[in-house]
């Protein structure tokens, strides 16, 4: 069975002290207008949610709270924001991406690698950050594919470690 369901936003409890997923065969959808992911931080986790559903709808989200939000796998038909902690993962933004002040974007996990495709990546005003893996083995990606579609308002900072061994 598939699901599909609209919501009117995402939040992690500030006392969750687990992992938390979203999974199935079907798409949650963001409708019309932007939604809010409000991922608290759980010391004892290294992604607070993760979701692996497809995220339709044109309305997009906005990714707050300072924990750490995993896509896996997925597509997002609208405009993604990074606003505050860590979105990290292997999906497909569609409708864009960016990253604010206070917030990071991380290819992959924290064992394998991962790429992340977006029409656009525009970091806004202040200090966002982006931390990748590169390595003899399998590498993070980020793949603008629109001509021009970098842009940057602000500062970003690049944090780049090698993983598996590193070869120049």
């Amino acid at each position: 069975a598939t699901f599909a369901q609209e919501f009117a936003g995402i939040s992690t409890a500030a006392t969750t002290t687990g992992a938390q997923t979203i999974s199935g065969a079907g798409s949650l959808s963001t409708g019309a207008a932007a939604k809010t992911f409000t991922v608290n931080d759980a010391a004892s986790v290294a992604d607070d949610l993760t979701i692996s559903a497809t995220i339709s709808g044109a309305g997009g989200f906005t990714k707050a709270g300072a924990g750490t939000l995993f896509l896996n796998g997925n597509t997002v038909a609208g405009p993604v924001s990074v606003g505050a902690g860590t979105l990290r993962g292997a999906f497909t933004a569609n409708g864009g991406l960016s990253v604010q002040a206070g917030g990071t974007l991380t290819p992959g996990s924290s064992v394998t690698a991962g790429t992340i495709t977006a029409s656009t990546l525009a970091f806004g005003a202040g200090a966002s950050s982006v931390a990748i893996n590169i390595g003899n083995g399998p590498s993070d990606q980020i793949n603008v594919v629109n001509a021009g579609g970098l842009t940057a308002a602000g500062t970003a900072t690049f944090t780049v470690s090698p993983s598996g061994g590193f070869t120049a």
